[in-house]
């Protein structure tokens, strides 16, 4: 039921072209069974045409933005999503 409610605020934010790109266990909030996605402090437009910058949580964060060559796609926030879930 939780990781749903991720799957769903992280879609909202792809289809309004939203990149969260640093989704973590610490930048989701619950309260009474309903998650919150927070802090968007280094999210950016979701564009393929610009690299993704090297920053986020190291632990959570898709290979290919510490090595420099990924570009905005939602395919960073699934990796996150994807480490997120295994934590939980």
């Amino acid at each position: 039921q939780l990781f749903l409610q991720i799957i769903e605020a992280v879609e909202y934010c792809h289809n309004n072209k939203i990149l969260h790109a640093d989704i973590k266990p610490e930048n989701i909030l619950i309260h009474d069974e309903n998650i919150k996605l927070t802090d968007f402090g280094l999210s950016l437009p979701l564009d393929d045409s610009k690299f993704m910058p090297k920053k986020g949580s190291f632990g959570y964060a898709a290979p290919e933005v510490f090595l420099g060559i990924g570009k905005t796609g939602p395919e960073i926030d699934i990796w996150s999503m994807g480490i997120t879930l295994y934590y939980m």
